[in-house]
């Protein structure tokens, strides 16, 4: 969320979205299987005709929706995306990633609403008598990272990043650990470092 101060720089901004000149990268934890390294998604999107609050893949009468994505991490059962949305047709990503066979690995609306455990993955998880596991996240696998203004003005800011929740950050080191490749599982190991330090992602 972006929150003008004035009216120059709400013009400014409004422009900057208008024109399509902003760049917006999400980050998304994924089940299924992720088929390539990165891909281009093209469905349109339109209300659903059972339930008027949710979207869904609308050929006919859908508006046209273009999503962009990555592979960063494939850690198995999950796998970790930058998502970016080249339209903002209201939640494209979370219609669109399922579209192509893979949800969020959580989302109440558009997929499965179970929390993600350690023992899911972490294959010699132990758990000490009389104690029940709680869940690394129950909330959606989808964080508005990044956002890039392509036309910035000298003095203003050229980018806004979103740091993840304790929550997601601590998910992220542990599918990191406990998986087979450890951090090679990143395609660019880097990247693990930029996202728990909040830096950059290109």
């Amino acid at each position: 969320m972006i929150l003008a101060l004035n009216i120059e720089a709400q013009t400014r901004f409004t422009g900057y979205f208008r024109k399509r000149r902003v760049k917006k990268t999400y980050l998304a934890l994924v089940t299924g299987i992720v088929t390539g390294q990165q891909g281009r998604i093209e469905a349109p999107v339109a209300h659903s005709h059972k339930k008027h609050n949710l979207m869904c893949i609308g050929h006919k009468k859908g508006k046209e929706a273009v999503t962009i994505w990555k592979l960063l991490a494939d850690f198995g059962s999950v796998a970790l995306l930058s998502v970016r949305p080249i339209t903002g047709r209201t939640h494209q990503i979370r219609v669109h990633l399922p579209h192509i066979g893979m949800p969020l690995t959580i989302d109440t609306f558009y997929g499965s609403s179970r929390p993600l455990f350690l023992s899911d993955f972490k294959t010699d998880y132990r758990l000490a008598k009389d104690q029940t596991e709680k869940p690394l996240i129950k909330r959606l696998t989808l964080h508005a990272y990044q956002i890039e203004f392509l036309e910035s003005e000298p003095g203003h800011p050229e980018m806004f990043i979103a740091g993840l929740d304790k929550k997601f950050t601590a998910t992220i080191k542990m599918l990191t650990k406990h998986n087979p490749k450890g951090l090679n599982a990143f395609a660019d190991p880097d990247d693990f470092t930029r996202i728990v330090n909040t830096k950059k992602l290109s």
